[in-house]
């Protein structure tokens, strides 16, 4: 008897095979960037959660919330700064508003969990905390690479590589000198003009006053509107409103843009103005 013929792949079943493989591979790599990313969640949680534990051994310890700007001793900066110093370099009392929004100085965002860090640099509960917090992601952050206003501080990132975000009842909300429209990111506020109510007391004195570093800030949240009409702005910030008297922790999330809130991570969910 003849062997049987061995049937050859039809053109048709060669492509329907590729396919299958590709939806296989496909489907594959999916689940792998969802997993990845609920893990990269699961531990910028953790590193926000950290931080919440952190301020409140600050409050413990000191009676109340970090105070609405934070002198940074002995910082240098260069000349290009615009800023006076001593012959070595350094500005020796500069004072830095806790605010989770763009300086209009220094066309950055404020790094507001270095300022807090620092301002709890003496307080050894937030200090023992920070200690068992992984390597990783607790290092040294200047927001700026070129002509730099702030000094370089220690910051905790999220699992993305960005630094993590506070936000202080003080300066919560949307800060923004005039109304804008769509596509325009918006004017800064000068701080220092004491009519806008941002300082108080002892910070409105002329020595304070004379060494607030970055005192022109804007704290703006983007819209569908805003991405519609520029798709390549980001936002200075998530807008929220601290559902509490004290500063909340938050991240901008995988897209590292804050006004996105849908995958912001957050220790305590804020309240958002209702759109006008």
């Amino acid at each position: 008897m003849p062997s049987p013929r061995r049937r050859a792949f039809t053109l048709v079943e060669l492509l329907i095979a590729i396919g299958i493989i590709v939806v296989l591979v496909a489907l594959t790599i999916g689940v792998g960037a969802t997993m990845a990313n609920a893990g990269k969640k699961r531990a910028t949680e953790a590193a926000i959660q950290t931080l919440d534990q952190m301020l409140d051994a600050y409050i413990q310890a000191k009676g109340g919330n970090p105070p609405g700007l934070v002198r940074v001793e002995n910082v240098r900066l260069p000349s290009s700064a615009g800023i006076s110093g001593n012959n070595d370099g350094y500005y020796p009392d500069g004072y830095y508003p806790m605010v989770d929004g763009y300086s209009e100085e220094d066309d950055r965002i404020i790094n507001t969990v270095g300022l807090f860090l620092y301002e709890a640099r003496s307080v050894s509960a937030v200090q023992d905390i920070l200690s068992g917090l992984d390597p990783k992601i607790v290092r040294t952050f200047q927001p700026a690479e070129t002509n730099p206003r702030q000094p370089e501080l220690t910051t905790v990132f999220d699992a993305w590589g960005n630094p993590i975000r506070m936000v202080h009842p003080r300066f919560d909300d949307r800060i923004l000198a005039n109304d804008r429209t769509p596509g325009d990111p918006g004017q800064a506020v000068d701080l220092t003009v004491a009519s806008r109510g941002f300082l108080v007391g002892a910070e409105l004195t002329p020595s304070v006053l004379n060494n607030i570093v970055l005192g022109e800030v804007r704290r703006n949240a983007l819209t569908d509107d805003d991405y519609a009409a520029n798709p390549d702005l980001i936002g200075d910030s998530d807008g929220g409103i601290c559902p509490s008297t004290r500063p909340y922790f938050y991240s901008a999330g995988p897209d590292g843009d804050p006004s996105t809130i849908e995958d912001n991570v957050y220790s305590a969910t804020p309240r958002f103005r209702t759109p006008s």
